[in-house]
């Protein structure tokens, strides 16, 4: 066979097969209604119901006090030469990263095609440990401006997590089987706070009928007073997260949120109370947890597939 007839026949089969290909097309487009039954419609995911399901993720907690004073009494002895300033504590921020998990349940309404309007309910538990330190001591300058330390003393506040609870609304965007969403609402946490403050007592505060030196914590050295509370903390908490579903019953989501829970008071410590004054203070505290996790849902009814009509 020459080149030639080979080209021209292999341009023939080309042919001819492209021909079938395009018959064979056209004629599947062609639904003549034979034995077989309709194609089935899936529609997409219906988001409409109750649901419930369960979480696990980390939590990032930020825990302060806030600036307080602490005296010891003896600005009154010093005399004129002499100027007294008072202890400050408090005011630093400390970071602790924990875990935390727990259940959801809602119900969501698809009031369009697109658009997701539901409630939400989060219950748990957050294993928070946070802890505040800061140092400092009262002090005074004479005339000349010579600084004179007087009494160090240390400050110490710790958070304990426990029960959480929130309680928010839900507004999401759907496209296929996913939804990103935004929430945001009411938030309480059952926390455990602890504080505790230590100055040194060098036996200073003067001498008792007999003469002999009247030390606050009855000999020289630390006195600690200290104040343990469990607090039901409110607060708020916002964020957002994606949702997809993974069949008509069953979803899985990622979701972050923040929670704040601020000016939450902790009294402590009545120090120096036995002397005629006091340290007591009416502490308000800052507590903030960022949190990430894991979830999924289960919906109750899902809607079946309908066939083509």
């Amino acid at each position: 066979m020459t080149l030639t007839k080979f080209l021209r026949t292999g341009a023939a089969a080309l042919g001819a097969l492209a021909v079938a290909s395009v018959t064979q097309a056209n004629a599947a487009d062609i639904y003549t209604g034979g034995m077989k039954e309709a194609p089935v419609y899936i529609p997409p995911p219906v988001w409409t119901g109750f649901y419930i399901g369960g979480h696990l993720g980390a939590a990032w907690e930020s825990f302060s006090f806030q600036r307080h004073e602490f005296e010891d009494g003896l600005g009154c002895c010093l005399g004129s030469a002499y100027t007294y300033n008072p202890a400050f504590l408090g005011g630093n921020n400390q970071s602790q990263a924990d875990a935390f998990g727990g259940v959801q349940f809602g119900y969501n309404f698809q009031y369009t095609p697109a658009w997701v309007f539901g409630l939400e309910v989060d219950l748990g538990g957050m294993s928070l440990n946070g802890h505040s330190h800061s140092h400092d001591q009262t002090w005074a300058t004479n005339s000349s401006g010579t600084v004179y330390g007087i009494t160090p003393v240390n400050f110490d506040g710790e958070s304990q997590g426990g029960f959480y609870g929130d309680i928010t609304g839900r507004l999401g965007y759907t496209w296929g089987p996913a939804m990103l969403y935004v929430k945001g609402g009411f938030a309480w946490l059952d926390s455990s706070l602890n504080s505790r403050e230590s100055f040194y007592d060098y036996g200073q505060w003067g001498v008792d009928s007999k003469g002999n030196p009247i030390n606050p914590c009855g000999a020289q050295g630390w006195c600690n007073f200290s104040h343990n509370a469990n607090n039901t903390l409110t607060g708020y908490t916002i964020g957002a997260g994606l949702e997809w579903k993974v069949s008509p019953a069953w979803s899985i989501k990622v979701e972050y949120l923040h929670f704040d829970f601020t000016n939450f008071n902790n009294n402590c410590c009545n120090d120096f109370a036995a002397w005629g004054w006091s340290n007591n203070f009416n502490n308000h505290s800052d507590l903030q947890v960022d949190t990430v996790k894991l979830g999924f849902n289960y919906f109750w009814s899902p809607a079946p597939p309908a066939p083509l009509k």
